[in-house]
Formats: C-alpha cells, sequence, structure tokens
C-alpha cells in the first residue's frame, strides 16, 4: 500500500509514473478475495487504532463502512477462564518489569540491531518466572509477529509496538482491497513485472 499510494500522490502532483508489480495482483501483504462470496482479507485487516488513523479518514471518504471492536474486551484464557488484560497485566508484572528493563538495555545497542525474538525468548524461558508471565511474555511475542506479519528473530526491536488498550481497532467491512482499487485508479500499472536492476543518474 505504501509505495502505491506514493506513486499516486506522484502522479496526482503532476509527475509521470509507471508501477512495476511483480505479481500478478496490486497490494503486497494486503490481499482481499471474494471466492466465498465476500470479502476476506487473507493478509492485513486490520486498523489498529482508530482515532486519527489515516485509513479511517480514507475509508469515511470513500464511503467504506467500518466495524469497530469494543475496548476491554476478553483476549487471554487462564485455566480454563477468560482474563481482562488489565488484570493480567498486573498480575504478571515480574515477567512486564524485567522485559522492560531487558528493553532498555537491549534498545541502546546500535549494531548489529538486537530482535524483538532477543527481547522476550530469554525471559519465556526463564523458569524462575512464574508460568503466568511466561505465557503472557509469549503472547506480548506473538502479537508482534501478527502487527508486523513476520516472526520476531526476522524483527528489529525497533518495531516493537506496546498495544494501547485504550484505543479502539475496527476493520472496512468490504476489505482493504477497495483502498488498493482506489489508489491504483488511473495509474500506469504494469504486473508481473519484476524489478531486477535500476539505472538511474542525476539531470539528462
Amino acid at each position: 500500500m505504501a509505495g502505491l499510494v506514493a506513486a499516486r500522490i506522484l502522479n496526482d502532483t503532476g509527475f509521470e509514473v509507471r508501477v512495476l508489480e511483480a505479481r500478478d495482483r496490486l497490494g503486497g501483504r494486503i490481499w482481499t478475495v471474494t471466492d466465498l462470496g465476500r470479502p476476506v482479507d487473507l493478509g492485513a485487516s486490520w486498523i489498529h487504532g482508530v482515532r486519527g488513523n489515516p485509513l479511517t479518514k480514507w475509508c469515511k471518504h470513500l464511503g467504506i463502512p467500518i466495524q469497530r471492536f469494543p475496548r476491554g474486551i476478553t483476549r487471554f484464557i487462564e485455566n480454563g477462564k477468560p482474563k481482562h488484560l488489565p488484570a493480567l497485566a498486573l498480575s504478571s508484572w515480574r515477567g512486564i518489569l524485567n522485559a522492560a528493563i531487558r528493553y532498555m538495555v537491549l534498545s541502546r545497542i546500535d549494531m548489529p540491531k538486537p530482535h524483538i525474538s532477543d527481547l522476550f525468548q530469554p525471559l519465556i524461558g526463564n523458569a524462575r518466572l512464574p508460568l503466568i508471565d511466561r505465557r503472557f511474555l509469549a503472547w506480548m511475542e506473538a502479537l508482534q509477529e501478527g502487527i508486523n506479519g513476520a516472526p520476531a528473530d526476522a524483527l528489529s526491536i525497533g518495531e516493537l509496538e506496546i498495544p494501547n488498550l485504550l484505543s479502539a481497532n475496527a476493520i472496512p467491512l468490504y476489505g482493504y482491497g477497495a483502498l488498493i482499487q482506489d489508489a491504483a485508479k488511473d495509474l500506469d500499472v504494469a504486473t508481473n513485472c519484476e524489478v531486477r536492476k535500476i539505472n538511474w543518474r542525476i539531470g539528462r
């Protein structure tokens, strides 16, 4: 989406633009299919944090309704019983404190930059921490993988996102594909065109 929107902005401000797409479809990680008769997002699907999010404004501009999800919903099961995240965080304070300290140490390392797995894995495997703490940290690591669409050992610690429990999340009801179509409208797009080499020079 980022590259396509960049092409859209360049095109709309007077530049001659051609989009080269290696696949036979646009969108990259965004992939909306309609095989079941309804749009289903197989890739990116959430709008994380509705308020102030440009995606929310974009959906409103296109008349695409969004389905909001309530704040504070139960997301964690402990001993067969649902537990709200605020209560879980309070009971897992030892693990959170250790993670915070470890994050401050690792985030100061420049080269090579530590990965998110370097933050969580030593704590998840630390038998001195209560089991609930380690399970909570494992959930946090998995959440980072879901948000970023990559395994924790391939994600820089700089990509760490602590979810804002007070913010509302949503999904566009017709899928992200409608936004891709809007961004690509009237653009010169070549699909099945893999870029293998770039030659460029300044001036003529």
